[in-house]
Formats: structure tokens, sequence, C-alpha cells
């Protein structure tokens, strides 16, 4: 039914619904269409449209609607193909889905499956097909690729399955494959102070807001003057690393240097975001992305492009590097545990937050069971494990 919509001061349409054992070929070019109490038997259906000036042209507009939507007709068997299906679950992705980035990855893995089997598969999909494709991909670029694309086939066929399109997920036999250590790259503190050192006022302040506040890059486009609390000395930032891709806030505590920076960026911006773009909106993802790369060629590069001598160079890092910077350090340096590393990175789990030190930090014990041999002697001498990284001052940066 039409409602006002007050902030527009106009009409706005809604229509929803709510089936239960309606055939389900009605309903696949739907993304809309959402599973409601037991799945696979209820579904759900909502769309609002606003701007409307008269209550009568939104009703309208939604008899119109729902008589477009049940005018479709939708052919099985044109639609037992895997490209087919698989069209469906990306329009699905492309209604629900948080980023372009999760769209384009998952459209690349099915064209890349399909290109490897050389074929559009009629469904069902068995299991050597899919276990085929993944071996190449182990054989070609490792085990974190292959197993990641599994993951990503794994949800495809859960979404088939649930649907009714298959009657099994035909990735629940595939294992797992190995995987090679893998080593972040933490940037050492004097490349990123020459960073700081050749960007403009207005990097400078990003670059060290993400330094004392250990923020995500997406986390710092999002914040706004509102999330700064000065009179708690707390900062709200809000990501979508979350199940259900859901905007979810938490707050951390501000040290001085980050106080300064964001009190002084709250006065001067004309905006509600405390880095906005050009134009006083929110920064865009592919301007942000191109600050690094621009700061470490220029320090890597002279005026007239040309490499300088290797010895004045760095290898080239992006803001998410010096999150790892600090956190390595506050592990190796200032022996913060891992449950205060933990609330520090706004991980969920304890397990990630492990996962995440063994691959940027050496969490082995060098000196050993040495140390025992002191137990029956009077000799002490206990040694201290070399500190990898230091950190800065807050006068440096």
């Amino acid at each position: 039914m039409p409602f006002p919509d007050k902030k527009r001061e106009c009409w706005a349409g809604e229509v929803k619904r709510i089936v239960q054992g309606e055939d389900f070929t009605r309903l696949l070019d739907l993304p809309l269409w959402k599973s409601h109490g037991k799945k696979g038997t209820t579904f759900k259906y909502r769309k609002v449209k606003t701007g409307f000036k008269l209550k009568r042209d939104a009703i309208t507009w939604e008899k119109e609607h729902w008589e477009k939507i049940f005018a479709t007709q939708v052919n099985p068997e044109i639609l037992s193909t895997f490209s087919n299906i698989s069209g469906q679950y990306l329009k699905q992705v492309k209604t629900r889905s948080t980023g372009i980035n999760t769209l384009r990855y998952k459209q690349k893995l099915i064209q890349d499956i399909i290109g490897f089997w050389g074929k559009d598969i009629t469904l069902p999909v068995e299991t050597i097909h899919i276990e085929n494709f993944l071996d190449h991909l182990f054989e070609m670029q490792g085990g974190k690729k292959a197993n990641r694309s599994l993951r990503e086939l794994s949800t495809l066929f859960n979404w088939m399955f649930n649907r009714k399109f298959i009657k099994t997920n035909p990735t629940t036999p595939i294992e797992k494959y190995s995987e090679d250590p893998f080593k972040k790259y933490v940037p050492p503190e004097k490349d990123i102070i020459r960073v700081i050192q050749v960007a403009n006022a207005f990097e400078k302040d990003i670059i060290r807001t993400a330094y004392h506040s250990l923020a995500r890059a997406s986390e710092l486009r999002r914040l706004k003057i509102s999330d700064c609390d000065f009179t708690n000395g707390k900062v709200w930032f809000y990501t979508r690393k979350r199940q259900g891709g859901s905007l979810e806030g938490d707050k951390i505590d501000i040290n001085k240097s980050l106080k300064e920076i964001l009190n002084r960026r709250c006065k001067l911006v004309d905006s509600e975001y405390v880095f906005p773009g050009p134009d006083g909106t929110r920064l865009k993802k592919n301007s942000l992305d191109k600050i690094m790369p621009r700061l470490c060629h220029k320090i890597n590069f002279d005026s007239n492009n040309k490499p300088k001598p290797r010895k004045e160079q760095i290898k080239p890092f992006g803001l998410h590097s010096i999150r790892h910077h600090v956190a390595a350090n506050l592990f190796m340096n200032y022996n913060y545990s891992v449950g205060e590393i933990q609330k520090i990175l706004r991980h969920k789990r304890a397990s990630t937050t492990d996962a995440y030190l063994k691959s940027i930090v050496d969490m082995d014990i060098e000196r050993g069971l040495d140390a025992l041999d002191d137990f029956e002697t009077d000799k002490r001498e206990p040694a201290t494990p070399e500190k990898i990284v230091r950190y800065p001052d807050h006068e440096q940066i």
C-alpha cells in the first residue's frame, strides 16, 4: 500500500507479498524474493519506489509492477545449464552484495570454470568436473587460490541446492588443498616516515590516522565527524567484513596523536566526512587506493621518472601494511597479548588474530629450552628477543 515519504515530501509505492507452495519457476528471475521461514517452502517479496507526487500514481505503479512480475514465465529447460543457473545467482549477488569487487570475483570464477571445461555443462555438475578445475588452479596458482575458489563454488552450489536446482552439493566431497606459509609484508618504521615526508597535508593525515587507529582503508573512507567522540575519547569505525555484509561499528580509544589529527580535521572540513573527496562527498575508493603507490613511486623515481639508486628506494606498500606494522610492533616490542591485539584490530575471533599475527611476525621461540638449564645452576643470563620494529614517536609522524 502507498505511504507518504516525509523526507522527500512525496508518495511511495510499496509491493510486498509472502507466498507458500507456489511454483518457484515464477520466481527464478526475481532477485528480491527471499526465503521466509522454512527454506524452500515460503518466500517473501518486497519492493519500494518513491517520488510519486500523487497517491494514485503510487497505486498505479504497484498494480503495474505486480502484473509485470507475474506475467513472467520461465522455462525450466532453458535454465538447466550451469551458466544460466549461475546467472540467476549473480543477479541476486548484484542485488544484495555490498561491493562491486565481490560480484566481479564471482563472475570471473564462473567464466574461468566454464572456459576450463570448454562447454556449458547441464546440471547436475559432477564432482570430478569441479575437482579437475581446482586441481588445475592448484598446479598453476597454488593452494590459496584453489581453496578460495572451492569456498566460492561451495556457496554457489549451496544456493542451487536450497532452491532445488540440484539434489546434492558436488563440492562437499572435495578436501581442502595444502597452502604454502604466507608472510605479509611489514614495512620498517623508516619507510613509513619517508612516505609521510613526501606526502601532502591531506595524505599525511590519512596515513597518520591509519597508523594511530589501525583502521582499514574502507573504514577511513566511511569515517564521519559524528563518529568522533572527543568528550569520551572514542572514535567509531564501521566495516562490512562481517557475515551478511551489513555495516557494524566498533569503537577505539583515541590517543593524543589521533585526537590532534581528527580534532583538526573536524574543524577544517566542510563535509560530514573526515576525509571527503574534492566535492565533499565520501572519498572514492580508487582515489584512496592510488595514494600509497603514488608516494612510493615518488620516493623510488626521480623527476624524470628514472629509478633512483637501489639503496635509496623502498619496497612499495599500502595502507593495510601499516596496520601490519603497528600490530607486529605492539605484539613484539610492547608485550601486548593476543587478546589485546584482537581488540585493537577489532577481530571477532581470537583465532583470526592468531592467524593474522603468524602471517606478519615470526612466532617461533628462538631460544628453545636452553633457559631451563639455569634451574640447577647459578648462571642466569636470560636472552631478550631482537626487536624487529620500533614504534615511532608521535612527534616523528
